[in-house]
């Protein structure tokens, strides 16, 4: 079948993406992914068996100022070294409070309170989200395709679009609670988002998501039935035994506990780093970068300065750059329900790297940390409780216990060539329909 997939980035570092148009690919389908141009990037590659096409959404004069004037001016980014000191003038973050923890779990974030009006800008985005749309469902026409595979709700209307006049069956897959994120900033905003995927998703042949409880959460919001939860597993690897354990190199012998990925707001760092200085049996390294990068440096010098700040990795050395350490971490904060559902690609990186889990304790982080007892939970919210699981898993015993059970069930079950044959048998039924 020729499936057309549709993803609001460049498609460089979206796993579940190529997961998934990987392993269709390998079961004799024609798959071609429609994302953006960025500068250095070819419009067209063949990667895994797969194409991408990549279109330049900027208009003329956008790309003579960007490409002509702009370009020879921009630095490339720089991202600093562990022994560097934030510069001059970088945005202090304050201490976060040290609650109380939770018992029996943190409860679910209350509902957000939100201006009414969405700014200006906000409002050009959205246009010029649906003018992308327009563009990409016009490409996807001219080739014919029989599925139309939606990743995420701010590519659904091109995929639907497109299904619509290819006769073509519509997929799409929810990788978040897309109108729950913590950065929509404005009622109007949020009712849009939801309007949209009001509309659309009813109409999808078949909706997929990340994980049960957002599964159920659609099917409850929209009159779905059949949410097939997809988990963003990694490919299976090899144990990664060159490097396991290297970042005990940086910590004089100690467990290093890491996490990798961006540093963004409500993700937890803040109150990691405070953990950090709470106790010392276990060393805490931040692998990644992002706009909180210099205010995260200065707040662990305040506190004992006992974070390890380490360089951002490529995506496709995430499994093994996660076995240098002995723990990883997911400290995300329950502060909208996305973030409370969620099941972060992390968590299935560890499990693939054979390390022991700290995450939140929030449902589904609960159903596999718990469930499958490969760490320790805590209250992202209580520096205190944080640092208690961390002291929990300093235990040689129970660590070593944690992480043979994390690669065990990575091998026998969390991982893609087992859990994306739910993704090829869907496509084998509609071809068995068509």
């Amino acid at each position: 079948m020729r499936i057309a997939m549709f993803v609001f980035n460049p498609c460089t570092r979206d796993p579940r993406v190529d997961r998934e148009a990987w392993i269709l690919a390998r079961a004799g389908h024609q798959v071609r992914v429609h994302a953006f141009l960025e500068p250095g990037l070819p419009v067209f590659e063949a990667r895994n068996g797969y194409e991408v096409i990549r279109t330049d959404q900027r208009p003329a004069w956008r790309r003579f100022l960007d490409d002509r004037l702009l370009a020879p001016l921009k630095k490339s980014p720089r991202h600093p070294t562990s022994e560097e000191t934030p510069p001059p003038g970088a945005e202090s973050l304050l201490d976060p409070p040290d609650r109380e923890p939770s018992v029996g779990g943190c409860p679910p974030p209350p509902p957000r309170r939100l201006p009414l009006k969405a700014s200006p800008e906000v409002l050009r985005h959205q246009a010029y989200i649906a003018r992308i749309n327009r563009i990409w469902a016009e490409m996807a026409v001219s080739w014919r395709p029989q599925v139309c595979h939606a990743h995420d709700l701010d590519t659904l209307q091109a995929a639907a679009e497109a299904a619509e006049r290819s006769g073509a069956r519509l997929v799409y897959d929810a990788h978040e609670l897309w109108s729950e994120q913590h950065y929509f900033a404005s009622r109007e905003e949020v009712e849009a988002w939801e309007a949209l995927e009001a509309r659309l998703a009813p109409r999808a042949d078949r909706v997929l998501t990340v994980n049960e409880s957002i599964a159920g959460e659609l099917e409850s919001r929209y009159g779905l039935s059949g949410v097939l939860p997809l988990l963003n597993c990694p490919r299976l690897v090899p144990p990664e035994e060159e490097r396991r354990g290297r970042l005990r190199q940086l910590s004089g012998g100690r467990p290093v506990a890491l996490f990798q990925g961006g540093y963004m707001a409500d993700r937890g760092l803040e109150e990691l780093v405070v953990a950090a200085g709470l106790q010392d049996r276990v060393a805490v390294a931040l692998r990644g970068y992002g706009e909180l990068e210099a205010g995260l440096r200065e707040l662990a010098t305040r506190h004992g300065d006992r974070v390890l700040f380490l360089p951002p990795i490529p995506a496709s050395e995430m499994v093994e750059g996660s076995a240098e350490a002995d723990i990883g971490l997911i400290p995300y904060l329950p502060t909208c329900l996305n973030n409370y559902l969620c099941t972060p690609n992390k968590l299935f990186e560890y499990m693939m790297a054979g390390v022991a889990v700290a995450g939140a304790d929030v449902p589904e982080l609960r159903r596999f940390i718990a469930g499958e007892d490969l760490g320790s939970l805590f209250d992202p919210r209580s520096p205190r409780d944080l640092a208690r699981a961390l002291e929990e898993l300093a235990d040689p015993e129970r660590l070593a216990g944690c992480a043979a059970r994390a690669r065990r069930a990575a091998e026998e079950r969390f991982n893609w060539e087992r859990e994306g044959e739910k993704l090829v048998a869907l496509y084998r039924e509609f071809e068995a329909r068509s």
